[in-house]
């Protein structure tokens, strides 16, 4: 069973969770949130402990997965520590904000063994999906551009 946890719970935290959970043998073992109405309601959704420090939360609970999507200024630093102690990331996009971060990123994939994979939001919804055929049934003609937005839960 893959023990996940997750760090940040704002906009794609929770669907992080729930894409994680849904891909079967993984149990969510704790979260991590700053802001403390954020972390008190999580813990009450998921029955599991809430934390404020994530650098407390990996060391008491040893997860194997951690979903990442705090603020992108931090996105790198918890990459890098899950990294460093073996585990897993699924990171929400930016992953980096600088050169440097990035750089300490590759360094960190290169020596493993934790793997990082880019919550690519959008790329398999529904809606997407049937938008990408369409285009390249050629129905509806040579596309130009495209820019696409969807309500977001914040919560």
């Amino acid at each position: 069973m893959l023990r996940v946890a997750a760090v940040g719970l704002r906009i794609h935290g929770h669907g992080g969770i729930a894409e994680v959970l849904s891909a079967g043998d993984a149990v969510l073992v704790a979260v991590a949130e700053e802001d403390e109405e954020r972390r008190d309601r999580a813990s009450g959704r998921y029955g599991v402990p809430a934390y404020a420090d994530w650098w407390q939360m990996l060391d008491r609970e040893s997860p194997d997965l951690v979903v990442v999507c705090p603020p992108h200024d931090q996105k790198a630093a918890v990459t890098l520590a899950c990294l460093e102690r073996g585990v897993h990331v699924l990171v929400d996009k930016p992953m980096a904000i600088t050169h440097r971060e990035l750089d300490q990123l590759e360094q960190a994939v290169a020596r493993g063994p934790g793997h990082v994979q880019m919550k690519l939001t959008e790329r398999f919804d529904p809606e997407y999906v049937a938008l990408k055929q369409l285009l390249d049934s050629g129905r509806l003609g040579a596309s130009a551009g495209c820019v696409a937005m969807r309500p977001r839960e914040v919560s």
